[in-house]
């Protein structure tokens, strides 16, 4: 499957999964995400300046919630926040949390080191903690 393809079938099974008022929390983003346009506006960003492959840890479901932990590889391949394309690969773990109504996520919270992913990104050493 080439590129585009693989980032056309995550939109659409984002857009499958995701009820029209969604609601995202995302880490190193001021404001909640709304709807499932902004939502998959968000996600082309990453897509665009990243390959991205993704390994389940675990996942945990009770009532209409849903957590999954996520061990991201990246390989830094497009323009990212003013950063050219670097072709540096990084790791990244990250937590999702969804609640679903209707088998549609409603809401979902994202955490993840992106402080320490973008250290990878840009080549630096992580500063020791005191």
């Amino acid at each position: 499957m080439e590129r585009g393809d693989l980032e056309q079938t995550k939109r659409e099974d984002h857009r499958r999964a995701a009820c029209s008022g969604v609601v995202g929390h995302f880490a190193r983003v001021s404001q909640p995400i709304r709807g499932r346009e902004a939502t998959k506006q968000l996600f082309a960003t990453y897509l665009a300046a990243f390959d991205i492959g993704v390994t389940s840890e675990f996942l945990i479901a009770e009532h209409d919630m849903v957590v999954v932990r996520d061990n991201n590889h990246l390989k830094h391949t497009g323009e990212f926040q003013g950063i050219a394309p670097t072709g540096r690969e990084g790791t990244l773990t990250s937590t999702d949390i969804y609640r679903v109504v209707d088998n549609k996520i409603a809401e979902q919270w994202f955490e993840a080191d992106l402080t320490g992913f973008m250290q990878q990104l840009l080549g630096r050493s992580p500063v020791p903690a005191r």
